[in-house]
């Protein structure tokens, strides 16, 4: 019996050895619902992306109160929150030595409403080159349609290799 046991304890421990390594592995992080993915763009203008992301909430999340100045009230699927998928195609474009500048191509992106209260996102881009994930950020804005063309600008975008804020 106890040569049983033995033959199994040891069994156990080859397979708990055989699944650890000394070696570091490499970590690769995914974002499925909040990505940006590179599109061709003809006229080379910046770079198109193709974003999805997830955002908005409840009135009851916010006390029927959470649209920043000059609004007020409750919009559904905008700012904080993960209640609403939401996609758009943006143009980037340098405004800054780090920093950059996303419209929307479509004024039928986002919302019908002539703002849009963007939280702050992390979009996960995918590996580079080098097999460091990479990260479109943009931080949390209150962007107003523009009168003539339709179309929303945010402003302060920049890239890294880690996810920046937490897209709650």
């Amino acid at each position: 019996m106890f040569k049983h046991f033995l033959s199994i304890f040891v069994l156990l421990c080859a397979i708990t050895f055989s699944f650890m390594s000394c070696e570091k592995r490499e970590h690769f992080v995914t974002d499925n619902e909040h990505w940006a993915q590179e599109i061709p763009n003809a006229k080379k203008t910046g770079t198109l992306y193709s974003i999805g992301t997830l955002c908005g909430h409840t009135i009851s999340e916010c006390g029927g109160n959470c649209l920043p100045p000059p609004f007020s009230g409750h919009m559904d699927c905008q700012g904080a929150g993960t209640h609403c998928t939401m996609s758009a195609t943006i143009l980037v474009v340098p405004s800054a030595p780090t920093l950059f500048t996303a419209t929307t191509q479509d004024s039928t992106d986002l919302t019908s409403e002539e703002f849009f209260n963007m939280p702050d996102r992390s979009l996960y881009m995918g590996m580079d080159g080098d097999g460091k994930p990479q990260w479109l950020n943009i931080p949390a804005q209150l962007s107003i349609r523009d009168s003539v063309t339709r179309v929303f600008t945010f402003n302060g975008l920049y890239y890294s290799s880690q996810q920046i804020y937490k897209n709650l």
